[in-house]
């Protein structure tokens, strides 16, 4: 019986260790018998891709390359199986072996669960500009600083409601998905995958009262900037910057309104049977673990 799948690879050939996987995941498709065709991907590609017949979409690289594949393939709406060639490999599920031990009943066999990750639409409007950038993430949206590090500040409005001003040093709105990126080493929450929510979280903000929050993702977060860090000809990359996925998309100034809201296409993750979620946030990320210098310390106490 013929075997349809195509699979799409999206290889990012910055990582050292990329040749060998991928020669390995080609072997396994050739010998299922499926179609492949590959192209290059990386944490700086913007290019959308078209899937050109491919049913399902394999990204081999770090988490930043699945970051990547997410925001260029979302309006496929296919499937992306990650396979990690970095270092976390928090969202690429798959190491090569478990790909290879899996081709079979995942591109055959078609017997395979999927995540719905909902991403982040971000843009800004201004007096002058009423859309002067539009752009989507699959992590998180940030409001940062940028040089000279002045403190900014920022109106927000939830719904078209008014909320509170903040001063600090930038603010970030979360998916569920990369609620374990930098929204958690600012202080916000853990949200499982699948949730429906977006977490608002502040950096450095100069209030003790102000504290993460975490609103349906029906909601419309907007931000206008009151107090900002600018660009100069001798500095051009300094000021106060939209970040979407690590990457600065755009410089913003005061009187900017940038509008963070749910994207309309979600990223589709091909979920790996041999590993969860939990698992994976306590053995990758530590969660719940006692801190390793108090924990040395308390055993070399207890030897003497």
């Amino acid at each position: 019986m013929p075997n349809h799948t195509h699979a799409l690879l999206l290889v990012n050939h910055e990582r050292p260790a990329v040749g060998a996987i991928t020669s390995r995941v080609r072997d396994a498709l050739d010998s299922l018998g499926v179609k492949h065709t590959q192209i290059s991907d990386g944490p700086h590609e913007t290019s959308l891709v078209e899937p050109n017949g491919a049913t399902i979409i394999i990204a081999v690289g770090g988490d930043g390359t699945i970051l990547s594949t997410a925001r260029r393939t979302a309006h496929t709406k296919l499937p992306i199986l990650g396979i990690n060639a970095g270092r976390l490999g928090f969202l690429a599920q798959f190491d090569v072996d478990s790909f290879v031990s899996q081709a079979k009943s995942i591109l055959h066999d078609n017997t395979y669960e999927t995540t719905s990750h909902i991403m982040i639409e971000a843009s800004i409007s201004s007096k002058m500009h009423p859309q002067k950038y539009l752009g989507t993430a699959l992590n998180e949206a940030v409001i940062t600083a940028g040089p000279p590090y002045r403190m900014i500040e920022l109106d927000i409005e939830l719904d078209g409601q008014p909320g509170p001003q903040l001063s600090g040093d930038g603010l970030l709105v979360s998916t569920p998905t990369g609620s374990t990126a930098y929204n958690v080493s600012a202080g916000g929450p853990i949200i499982g995958p699948g949730s429906d929510v977006f977490a608002i979280t502040p950096i450095a903000a100069h209030s003790l009262a102000y504290r993460p929050i975490v609103v349906p993702g029906s909601c419309s977060v907007v931000i206008e900037v009151l107090r900002a860090n600018d660009s100069n000809d001798s500095n051009p990359d300094a000021g106060t910057a939209l970040v979407l996925d690590g990457h600065i998309v755009s410089s913003v100034h005061v009187g900017d309104r940038i509008t963070i809201k749910r994207a309309d296409n979600a990223a589709t993750i091909v979920e790996n049977p041999q590993s969860n979620y939990w698992e994976t946030l306590t053995t990758k990320l530590h969660w719940g673990h006692e801190p390793r210098v108090d924990a040395q310390r308390r055993n070399g106490e207890a030897g003497k």
